[in-house]
C-alpha cells in the first residue's frame, strides 16, 4: 500500500518569518486555535436544556401576560442557538463536514428559523473581505448606510433615516429577527442554494411548530404580542452580540487593504489571486510562513493544505480519498478562498461546474479541487515572484482540468 499521506512539511525555525508569522505561530502553539470538544459538548447540552425549559415554561404558564417574561428568556436562548450555529460554521465544533452541516441546519433552520445555508454563504463572503464596502455583503446599503458615499447615493427610507441612524440603531435592531426569517425563506427560491429541499423542510417545520404552539396555547391577541416581544428582543440580542465586534474597524473601499498586510513582500502577489482578500490572505500567509524553501514543490504544499487527494493501491485495487491529516486552519481558509473565487474568476467557476456536472462531485469536493489548483498556482507565483494570471492558471480545457489537479 502506498499513500501520499506521509508528505510532511519541514519544521519552521522559531525566529523565522515576519512579526505576523511569528505571532501566528505563538498563538497556535498556545492552543488558542484548537477545537474544544468538551467545552462545546457542555455548551450544547446547556443551551438545549435552556431551550427545552423555555418552551416548557411557556406551556405551563399558559394564558397569562406573565408569559411575556418567557418571551424575553427565549429571545436570549435563541441568541445562544444562533451563536452555536455561528461557531459550527467556523468549524470550531465538529471536525467532519457532515456533522457541521447537520448540526448547523438543525440549530439554524429548525431551532430558530434562520436559513443556515443562506447565512453561511453571506458570512463566508464577509470573512473573506470584512468591512470592505465593495466586497463585504454585510456592508451592502439597505436600511442602514455605512459610508458617506452610500449616504449620498441613498434614496427613499435609507436617505430619510441616514442622518439619525446612530440614534435609531437599537430600535431598528428589533427588526433583525424578522429579517433573518424573511431572508431564509427568500433564499429557498435561489437555485444555487445547496440542499434547498432539506433547508425548506426544516424551515417549514420550525414555522409550523412555532406558530402552532403560540396560537394553541395563547389567544390570538396574546400570541401576536408574544411573537412581537420575542422576535424583537431576539433581534436586539443578536445585534448587541455581533455589532460591537466591528466597532472602530476602518471601512475599506476599492483597492484599499489593511496597512500591516500590505507591507509584507508577498502581499501584492497574494492579492492578485481571485477571492483572496486582505484578511483571508493574511490567514493563508500566516499558515504558509515566510520561508519559501519550506516546501520543495507544490505537491508538498497541497498535501500540507489537505487539498490534494490520497491515492491508495493494494494489488489490483485502488481508491482515492480526501486527506484527513492536514493543516486544518489552512484547509478552512482554502475553503473560503475557493468559495469566494467562484464569483471573481470565470476559470474557477468553470472548473467547479465541470467537477459538479461532469464528474458528479459534491460541493465540498469540487471546492477542494478549485483550492488545489489555486494553492498550486500560489506556490508557483511565490517561487517565481509573479502575479496571478487567469489565462495561465486555467488554460487547461475542462477535460484536462482533473489531470491538472
Amino acid at each position: 500500500m502506498n499513500s501520499s499521506e506521509t508528505v510532511r512539511p519541514p519544521p519552521v525555525r522559531a525566529d523565522a518569518g515576519s512579526d505576523f508569522a511569528r505571532l501566528s505561530r505563538k498563538i497556535q502553539e498556545a492552543g488558542l486555535m484548537a477545537r474544544r470538544p468538551r467545552y462545546y459538548a457542555l455548551r450544547i447540552a446547556a443551551v438545549t436544556a435552556l431551550y427545552a425549559a423555555g418552551w416548557t415554561a411557556f406551556v405551563l404558564i399558559g394564558d397569562s401576560w406573565w408569559t411575556l417574561l418567557v418571551a424575553g428568556f427565549l429571545a436570549f436562548v435563541f441568541g445562544q442557538v444562533a451563536l452555536l450555529a455561528h461557531d459550527v460554521a467556523h468549524r470550531q465544533v465538529f471536525r467532519l463536514r457532515k456533522g457541521r452541516e447537520v448540526s448547523g441546519r438543525v440549530a439554524g433552520n429548525l431551532g430558530i428559523g434562520m436559513g443556515y445555508g443562506w447565512w453561511q454563504d453571506k458570512h463566508t463572503r464577509h470573512h473573506a473581505n470584512p468591512n470592505h464596502e465593495d466586497l463585504d455583503p454585510d456592508l451592502d446599503p439597505d436600511i442602514f448606510v455605512w459610508t458617506q458615499d452610500q449616504a449620498r447615493a441613498a434614496r427613499g427610507l435609507p436617505r430619510l433615516l441616514g442622518r439619525s441612524q446612530a440614534f435609531l440603531f437599537f430600535p431598528l435592531l428589533t427588526l433583525e429577527g424578522f429579517n433573518l426569517h424573511v431572508s431564509g425563506v427568500r433564499s429557498l427560491f435561489d437555485r444555487s442554494l445547496k440542499h434547498r429541499m432539506w433547508e425548506g423542510a426544516l424551515l417549514t417545520a420550525h414555522l409550523a411548530a412555532y406558530l402552532g404552539a403560540l396560537f394553541l396555547v395563547l389567544p390570538p391577541g396574546k400570541a401576536v404580542v408574544f411573537l412581537l416581544v420575542h422576535q424583537c428582543l431576539f433581534g436586539v440580542c443578536l445585534g448587541s452580540i455581533f455589532a460591537p465586534n466591528h466597532k472602530g474597524m476602518p471601512i475599506l473601499t476599492g483597492a484599499e487593504r489593511p496597512e500591516a498586510f500590505l507591507q509584507h513582500e508577498d502581499a501584492e502577489i497574494m492579492l492578485s489571486f481571485p477571492g483572496l482578500g486582505a484578511q483571508l490572505g493574511a490567514r493563508v500567509l500566516a499558515e504558509l510562513g515566510d520561508d519559501r524553501g519550506r516546501f520543495a514543490d507544490a505537491r508538498g504544499l497541497k498535501a500540507y493544505a489537505g487539498s490534494s487527494p490520497i491515492t491508495r493501491a493494494s494489488g489490483k485495487k485502488s481508491s482515492i480519498a480526501r486527506r484527513r491529516i492536514k493543516n486544518d486552519r489552512l484547509n478552512h481558509a482554502g475553503y473560503l478562498w475557493a468559495f469566494s473565487a467562484l464569483r471573481a474568476s470565470p476559470g474557477a467557476m468553470a472548473r467547479y461546474r465541470h467537477r459538479r456536472d461532469e464528474r458528479g462531485d459534491w460541493h465540498a469536493s469540487a471546492l477542494r479541487n478549485v483550492f488545489n489548483n489555486l494553492i498550486g498556482q500560489l506556490h508557483h507565483c511565490l517561487q517565481h515572484r509573479k502575479l496571478f494570471d487567469e489565462q495561465t492558471a486555467f488554460s487547461t480545457t475542462a477535460e484536462q482540468a482533473p489531470q491538472a489537479a
